[in-house]
């Protein structure tokens, strides 16, 4: 059953802007440049403002177990401080600043607080076996923010108590394989895959089928003296399938949207 980018609009409860008629998600969460660091709230607060519908942003574990709104496994790059997240209580987290931007990183409650209503989340756990208490807190978070039915849950290791309520991710094989097997329940799975390993088939089938598919645009997967041409090269490739949904990255010097 083919779920229509209005029907996938309703599910998520996220509604129309203005723009293409797709679900656009901002990679690391949001508009990031010199000034507003990869999953900062300016970076959120600048792509909800560009009219991105959804954020993919990633989750760490302090020692106490407190989600946290960050990429790296340490917060070398980022912040200058060489300590891993996992190391980190809450409260020591809270103290990193960034490198080359006023401010520092945030708990999960707090850019959730911060997320305009209406935007979606694509939530990657970078966590593997975690304390049943930062899985609870998570669930937690998005119970009170009323954001269960936006989330795409991108990580295998998250317990069913989370995956049972949200949009679970499935590799681009196991989409089609589900698929040709009649197995998809329409609007229960995603996936998010860079241009290159897709084709028009596999989009075709898994989108029939109601697979929410993601082509990924996103600098890190190109040479980077022609990522922006290249990146584009793959948006208007991807625009030709049947697509709901793009992943883009904003890191190319000038926006592709």
């Amino acid at each position: 059953m083919k779920m229509t980018i209005e029907e996938w609009r309703e599910r998520l409860g996220i509604p129309w802007r203005a723009g293409l008629p797709l679900l656009k998600a901002a990679h690391r969460g949001g508009i990031v440049d010199e000034c507003r660091p990869e999953n900062s709230l300016d970076a959120l607060l600048a792509a909800a403002q560009a009219g991105y519908d959804m954020l993919e942003t990633d989750l760490r574990a302090t020692s106490d177990h407190h989600p946290v709104v960050f990429h790296d496994r340490d917060a070398t790059r980022v912040c200058g401080d060489e300590r891993e997240i996992a190391s980190l209580t809450l409260a020591q987290f809270k103290r990193l600043r960034y490198v080359d931007a006023e401010g520092g990183p945030v708990s999960f409650e707090d850019w959730l607080e911060a997320l305009p209503e209406g935007t979606g989340i694509q939530l990657e756990l970078k966590v593997a076996e975690a304390a049943p208490a930062f899985y609870k807190r998570v669930a937690e978070a998005l119970e009170r923010h009323s954001w269960w039915q936006r989330t795409l849950l991108f990580g295998r290791e998250a317990p069913e108590f989370l995956g049972e309520r949200t949009i679970n991710w499935l590799s681009p094989e196991e989409a089609l394989a589900r698929a040709q097997a009649g197995k998809v329940e329409p609007g229960r799975y995603w996936f998010m895959a860079k241009v290159a390993d897709l084709n028009e088939g596999l989009v075709g089938a898994v989108t029939e089928a109601g697979v929410l598919a993601f082509p990924a645009i996103n600098t890190f997967h190109y040479d980077i003296e022609h990522c922006f041409h290249s990146g584009l090269e793959d948006v208007w490739r991807a625009l030709q399938w049947p697509v709901r949904g793009i992943h883009v990255d904003s890191i190319y010097g000038e926006p592709l949207f």
